[in-house]
């Protein structure tokens, strides 16, 4: 069955019980249908003294359906020149056949309707106008309303949700809408049938104008536009921890230093300086409030003060500055003395130094005759630890050695031992310095075993 019904043309099928021929559909002063066809599914405006009949759907109209009127003469009469109008307001075009067609309805359609047109009676052609017919066209939905789940402006790398709200007429609640998001004018992907929009990391990018449309069928209607300002968080609070603690690293250990913010949003750059270089050791731009930069194998060279930098496209913000200190074992340390070969006399002073050619200071130098302990030297930078040995009696003969230590888990590094033989007697002194009895201050360093005196290459002087 179609949407609406027109009545029948004449001959009409049920005669009334007012007028013979007549059909009878409204009632004496319009009290209601009587007769055989008094439930015809038509609101006629007509009275008993009307002409002019305009025909309207019965059943409720909704935006986008089709309206349809037809305007025509009782009894079958020929009308000419029809007619239409809405709150007396003429309806375009304005000479239409007996049919108005409204293919898609909209709210604005709503009003009382009338039609007129010209019948000719037997002496002249007369203008008749049909009874107004109220017709409603009613919303289907309201007008959409975007609205964002947050209040205020969305921080950089937080979610957002965008809500496009309309309301169903409750008589078309089984009615399945979809929406439409655009930003800048630009559509958002597709049509989609939940009223939520969902931007899961939003960015700087994600800030524009956005609305939303809402459809069904050949009804369309558009939001007012929302301004989303997505809002940047500059970088503050910048620090730079390291590992191992307190920035004590063995040479060949891993080396961390990791750089972060407190505060901060969007991608931001990092990097890393050394206090003596002017180039940065490392940049790094990435969506996170942490990086990290690594050196798998300490060395010496890399001892110094480090920070780093952290920005997000405003000012660059600096970390404190952290104090490195690569620490390096000491090596196996050199002895050696300043005595001529291996001999040395009573009334002598021989100078005894201990040096590691590698290690990080403090390194403390102790020296050994015969095993005990002679006296101990602490330096603080590069540089050899030396004793003074007074020859007192043949009783400093011996073997003499040193060891090394700076306190590292390596321990104590120790030398070759150096045998040193003192004669009895002083030989008397020349001009030239020493005399020719082998007295002349030579610094020998020792060899790699010394166990036994070696052989001066000038035979000592005994008294």
């Amino acid at each position: 069955m179609p949407l609406w019904e027109l009545a029948p043309p004449a001959p009409w099928p049920c005669q009334g019980e007012i007028f013979p021929g007549a059909p009878n559909w409204l009632g004496p002063l319009g009290t209601g249908p009587v007769g055989p066809c008094g439930n015809v599914p038509l609101a006629l405006g007509v009275s008993l003294s009307d002409w002019l009949i305009l025909q309207a759907p019965y059943y409720a109209m909704f935006e986008g359906d089709p309206l349809r009127l037809r305007c025509y003469g009782w009894r079958g009469a020929k009308v000419s020149g029809i007619s239409y109008y809405r709150d007396g307001a003429n309806v375009e075009p304005s000479h239409v056949n007996s049919e108005l067609f409204i293919k898609q309805a909209k709210t604005r359609d709503s009003g009382r309707y009338h039609c007129t047109g010209s019948m000719r009676t037997e002496v002249i052609v007369t203008k008749v106008s049909s009874p107004k017919v109220s017709i409603s066209v009613q919303e289907l939905f309201s007008s959409p309303v975007l609205r964002a789940a947050h209040s205020g402006d969305p921080i950089e790398g937080s979610p957002v949700t965008l809500s496009c709200v309309t309301q169903l007429n409750p008589q078309k609640s089984d009615t399945l809408l979809q929406r439409f998001f655009y930003k800048d004018s630009r559509a958002l992907g597709e049509a989609w049938s939940s009223p939520d929009y969902h931007i899961p990391v939003s960015g700087l990018q994600d800030s524009g104008s956005y609305h939303c449309e809402v459809q069904f069928s050949s009804v369309w209607k558009q939001s007012p536009k929302l301004k989303i300002a997505v809002k940047r968080i500059p970088v503050s609070r910048v620090s730079l921890e390291v590992q191992p603690l307190r920035g004590q690293v063995t040479e060949g250990e891993r080396l961390v230093l990791n750089c972060s913010v407190t505060m901060g949003t969007g991608p931001i750059t990092f990097s890393w300086h050394r206090e003596d270089s002017n180039q940065a050791l490392r940049t790094e731009t990435r969506s996170s409030q942490r990086m990290v930069y690594e050196i798998s194998a300490a060395t010496e060279t890399d001892t110094g003060e480090y920070y780093c930098m952290a920005s997000n496209g405003n000012a660059p913000a600096p970390s404190p500055r952290v104090k490195v200190a690569v620490k390096v074992p000491v090596s196996p340390p050199r002895l050696t003395v300043n005595a001529a070969g291996a001999w040395a006399t009573i009334g002598d002073v021989v100078e005894i130094r201990c040096e590691s050619p590698r290690g990080s200071a403090p390194i403390l130098y102790q020296f050994h005759h015969e095993g005990a302990a002679l006296g101990n030297r602490t330096v603080s930078s590069r540089g050899p630890g030396s004793l003074a040995l007074n020859v007192t009696s043949e009783r400093d003969s011996g073997t003499y050695s040193c060891e090394a230590d700076n306190g590292m888990a390596s321990g104590p590094q120790h030398s070759n031992p150096f045998h040193l033989s003192v004669l009895g007697m002083l030989a008397p002194r020349t001009p030239s310095g020493w005399g020719g009895v082998g007295r002349g201050r030579i610094s020998v360093a020792l060899p790699a075993t010394s166990s036994a005196p070696r052989e001066s290459s000038r035979p000592p002087v005994r008294s």
